[in-house]
């Protein structure tokens, strides 16, 4: 898993995707502190959807400055 994680194609995260985990990402339960607190993988799964998440959101300004 991570290989996967790690090899990740960023660069091709689409808007649907982001519009698809928004609603689990903003849950006032999904926060690192208190997934912390459940599980150590839980938390740093959610570290990397999180940074995923702000990775497309800066791209999506970036990526058609470096056209």
């Amino acid at each position: 898993m991570l290989p996967k994680l790690i090899n990740y194609d960023k660069e091709g995260i689409t808007q649907e995707l982001i519009d698809r985990i928004q609603p689990t990402i903003t849950k006032e339960n999904f926060t690192i502190e208190k997934l912390k607190n459940v599980s150590g993988v839980a938390m740093n799964m959610a570290k990397w959807v999180f940074a995923m998440d702000g990775f497309y959101k800066v791209n999506k300004i970036v990526k058609p400055k470096k056209e």
